[in-house]
């Protein structure tokens, strides 16, 4: 069975472009985390969209306080993704902005929103609500 995750057509190339634009454009040190970027992969993408469901989902005070060590802010962010990597995802070109405030978001606002994606949503919120009937 065909899935969200299985069809969604992720592109993480903008990723890949903006560290690429870090990294040309600034003057970084020696120890910098940019100096040691890996391009990211679609399982990567799947697991930033994860993440970020999930950050809605459980609503901490901070973006940070989600990979704090402290017991009462336990959970396996840290396992996922590092802070700093994730501070890297971008789902738009920078240098060509088309969509005003929204263009950050805008490419996966119109993926999501599509009748395709919606149509799969449907099929699976259909069957998690056949799991939890009565028979």
């Amino acid at each position: 069975m065909e899935t969200m995750t299985d069809c969604l057509p992720i592109d993480f190339y903008e990723t890949n472009r903006y560290a690429s634009q870090s990294l040309r454009n600034r003057k970084l040190k020696a120890y910098s985390r940019l100096k040691k970027w890996t391009p990211i992969d679609r399982t990567e993408m799947r697991n930033f969209l994860g993440l970020v469901m999930w950050m809605g989902l459980v609503n901490m005070p901070g973006l940070v306080d989600y990979w704090w060590k402290d017991i009462l802010y336990a959970n396996k962010v840290t396992e996922v993704m590092s802070r700093n990597r994730l501070d890297m995802f971008h789902c738009s070109n920078n240098e060509k902005p088309e969509h005003g405030r929204l263009d950050k978001i805008q490419k996966l606002v119109d993926i999501l929103i599509s009748t395709r994606y919606s149509t799969l949503f449907m099929r699976e919120k259909k069957r998690f609500c056949r799991v939890g009937r009565k028979t």
